[in-house]
């Protein structure tokens, strides 16, 4: 479920380019890494580019609190239940690992175009990337 209450899933943003962003507080280079994240959501959005933040790890109220903070726009989700867990590790996860920032960027048709551990905010590969997919 997203920050919302509503129920997400990749195939709702079908026709957008996504950025999908696994996060936990406890992660260093995930907090540097989301104000970037919003001013992406800020500068791309009307463009259509979707980032798509899931948190799993958790507390709801906490997680909440640090977007507030942040004044995080861009949607997420938070769910540290069981379910969403085994989904996360199972599905996204690279075999018997479990880091974060783990991020994807998924073209229009659901394609995986890059995926990613960790942060780096002077990626000129991924700046091109985007470019090349229409985000000036």
């Amino acid at each position: 479920l997203g920050s919302d209450g509503k129920r997400v899933r990749l195939e709702d943003f079908r026709g957008k380019t996504v950025w999908l962003v696994f996060w936990r507080l406890g992660c260093p280079p995930c907090r540097v890494e989301f104000p970037i994240l919003e001013q992406l959501h800020k500068q791309y959005a009307g463009q259509g580019l979707v980032v798509l933040g899931v948190n799993c790890a958790d507390d709801k109220e906490i997680a909440d609190q640090f977007m507030a903070e942040c004044a995080a726009s861009f949607y997420n989700i938070v769910d540290s239940s069981e379910t969403a867990k085994k989904v996360v590790f199972e599905k996204y996860q690279k075999p018997g690992a479990s880091a974060v920032p783990l991020n994807y960027l998924i073209d229009k048709d659901g394609k995986v175009l890059r995926a990613w551990y960790g942060y780096d905010k002077d990626d000129a590969p991924l700046k091109q990337l985007l470019e090349s997919l229409g985000f000036k």
